[in-house]
């Protein structure tokens, strides 16, 4: 299974940086100044119990390469999804699968209304600071909580356990 995660603030960098620490094949897509700092440096979550770092992690600002990839991780402000939705609308496919985890209970259908393409909400149960780009907290470990139904029941499994055995 490949992942993107969209948004590298507290929430995609610690999505993301497990995915990668687990071995999956992810890239974080964020600002210009998060990714320079992650490539150069790695990703850094600062844990309750101990430190995970991702010294190699595949960056970028480049929004082109969701077309490649299985399942789409939204973690960026709910102000900007109307925008991104319109900038995803051209590099998604209908086997694409995007999980939004943000705060805001409409932004699932805005994905969903501009992109056509199956959307899931998720709740996130852990709290996250980010100290700066490339490093982050976790200050309260929980679940992830994800909305599924029996056509992608497969996918969503899988991300789920993969994310939850570090929580």
């Amino acid at each position: 299974m490949s992942y993107i995660v969209i948004g590298i603030g507290a929430i995609g960098s610690i999505i993301g940086g497990l995915l990668a620490k687990s071995g999956e094949k992810v890239i974080l897509i964020g600002k210009r100044n998060q990714v320079e700092e992650i490539s150069k440096k790695g990703l850094r979550i600062n844990g309750i119990n101990n430190t995970i770092f991702v010294e190699k992690i595949h960056v970028s600002t480049d929004l082109s390469l969701i077309s490649d990839k299985d399942v789409i991780i939204i973690c960026v402000k709910s102000q900007d999804t109307q925008n991104l939705a319109y900038e995803l609308k051209d590099f998604v496919k209908k086997s694409n699968i995007i999980i939004s985890l943000q705060n805001g209970v409409r932004n699932s259908k805005i994905i969903k209304d501009t992109t056509d393409v199956t959307v899931f909400s998720g709740i996130v149960l852990f709290n996250a600071l980010y100290i700066k780009p490339g490093e982050v907290s976790l200050t309260l470990k929980g679940d992830l909580i994800l909305e599924t139904n029996s056509l992608y029941e497969g996918k969503i499994k899988s991300f789920s356990q993969v994310f939850n055995k570090f929580l």
